[in-house]
């Protein structure tokens, strides 16, 4: 069923009911993906969109011979082209908050110092002719303050337990809507026994386990500054089931927090995918079509943009 509902997004058919009714009069486009952000090279991936009726086996059909380029203030970056594997592309959707089965994928990237709120123009020359988006990149928002802290709970089999929540405070720009996610980042450090002391410092000698590395977004939905347009604002989450936090002296943490400003355009294409994603949708026989949004002029798919904080880093000893 997935699978179904991935393929119905790549072709951007707007119809969730499976129906004989269905115009199947399929024409063959090109479909790009691409959310590009300052201090990271743009990636760009190219393919085609494949019928409703394909084979759910049919695997995406990626672009390998486009011209793909990044504009701005006159001036024209050329992106390459290569194959890599990645977890987080499933049949046409790169999605960097999940992980799936690894896969051989084919983009386009290079080296081009993105700035925030500056306007950037995608164009992509394939066989099926040219394509082209436009997005400006958001403001950064930078985070006022974060605080991790512990509280001690009570079970209700009376055993005591830990709760670890992550505070971010920042002000949110007035007049322009918003749209905010934040991730965190964190290594775990191992402390050396007590006996091994810096002769400096005196203190026990921390060495960093560059192994456990973690990056995960802990919170999935975009939030909308609708209520509370440019006024300071509070988030509060807890992270003890998703950061493992062990409670031992030997262990200490270290964290990265930053928080992103997205493009509304990022907001609609998510939203219309997630809607379009309803597996309920497909027990419904009265589902209208709803087109997915498309910012891609001459064929399907998103180019937009977001900008992320200063990040802020704190070390944490539980």
């Amino acid at each position: 069923m997935r699978k179904l509902i991935w393929l119905i997004w790549i072709t951007s058919l707007s119809s969730c009911i499976r129906d004989t009714d269905l115009d199947l009069n399929f024409q063959e486009k090109t479909v790009v993906y691409g959310i590009i952000s300052p201090g990271v090279d743009p990636e760009i991936f190219v393919y085609t969109s494949i019928p409703f009726n394909a084979p759910e086996d049919q695997q995406v059909n990626f672009v390998r011979d486009a011209r793909v380029y990044i504009e701005t203030d006159g001036q024209r970056y050329e992106l390459t082209g290569y194959a890599h594997y990645t977890d987080n592309f499933f049949n046409g959707l790169y999605n960097p908050d999940f992980g799936y089965d690894s896969v051989l994928v084919y983009s386009y990237t290079a080296k081009v110092d993105l700035l925030p709120e500056k306007t950037y123009t995608l164009r992509v020359e394939t066989p099926l002719g040219e394509v082209t988006a436009t997005t400006t990149i958001p403001q950064r928002v930078n985070l006022d303050d974060v605080l991790l802290e512990r509280e001690e709970k009570v079970s209700s089999n009376g055993q005591p337990y830990f709760e670890d929540r992550l505070q971010l405070q920042f002000h949110d720009p007035k007049s322009i809507r918003n749209y905010y996610k934040y991730s965190v980042q964190y290594n775990q450090m191992v402390i050396i026994p007590k006996e091994e002391i810096d002769t400096t410092t005196g203190l026990p000698i921390v060495v960093l386990d560059t192994n456990l590395l973690k990056y995960r977004y802990l919170h999935r939905t975009y939030i909308d500054d609708n209520d509370w347009d440019g006024l300071s604002q509070t988030f509060s989450f807890l992270i003890s089931d998703k950061v493992n936090l062990f409670n031992n002296p030997d262990y200490v943490f270290y964290v990265r927090t930053a928080l992103r400003n997205y493009h509304p355009d990022v907001i609609a294409y998510k939203n219309a995918v997630d809607e379009e994603g309803n597996e309920d949708s497909f027990t419904d026989p009265f589902t209208e079509p709803m087109p997915i949004k498309s910012n891609i002029q001459g064929g399907l798919g998103i180019f937009s943009s977001y900008c992320e904080s200063e990040p802020v880093f704190i070390s944490y000893d539980p």
